[in-house]
């Protein structure tokens, strides 16, 4: 399910495998009808100001990393560890 940035008409979703092993995180663009991968992931979720997008990294046999993604760079910065299985939640 698509998850719309609060500022603009544009919305990310996780796609891929049967689990999120295998996901990847996509940016859809409704201005250009256009698509693309922009990281390894899942359960994306949009920071309040819809500049970054948190998701969770997860390998095989390896805890998950709670990873975010800038929308203009698309620069990845890893936050580490996550005990959390779920979506993330920012907090301000």
């Amino acid at each position: 399910m698509p998850v719309w940035s609060p500022k603009a008409r544009v919305a990310v979703f996780s796609t891929g495998g049967i689990d999120e092993l295998e996901s990847y995180l996509v940016l859809y663009e409704e201005a250009s009808a256009s698509w693309r991968i922009i990281a390894h992931g899942g359960t994306p979720v949009w920071s309040p100001d819809g500049n970054w997008i948190a998701y969770l990294d997860k390998e095989a046999g390896q805890p998950n990393h709670l990873k975010v993604v800038s929308l203009d760079s698309e620069i990845i910065q890893d936050l580490g560890i996550s005990n959390v299985s779920s979506m993330p939640l920012w907090v301000k």
